[in-house]
């Protein structure tokens, strides 16, 4: 979970000369039902203390293979899946 948490805010957080207690932006993420239930409410706890402008738009319930898909064609920020897709490495 550390990892995760570690990665999440470089994702969000980790711009250079970005000040988190003042930023409005807006990221998106995509993630399968079982990851948005699982893994997604410490990050979105954590970036709200620290960052408490910033908003996050999370697409639940998507196939680990479109959420790759997304990622991989910067539909969205972060894709975070509680399965291995088929096919990737």
């Amino acid at each position: 979970m550390q990892q995760i948490l570690e990665e999440a805010e470089s994702v969000f957080l980790g711009e250079e000369g970005f000040d988190p207690s003042s930023s409005r932006e807006v990221f998106s993420a995509a993630m399968d039902k079982s990851a948005q239930r699982t893994v997604l409410p410490q990050p979105v706890e954590h970036i709200q203390r620290v960052a408490p402008g910033i908003r996050i738009v999370v697409s639940a319930g998507a196939r680990p293979e479109t959420l790759l898909r997304d990622f991989e064609r910067g539909n969205v920020d972060v894709a975070v899946s509680s399965h291995h897709p088929a096919g990737s490495t």
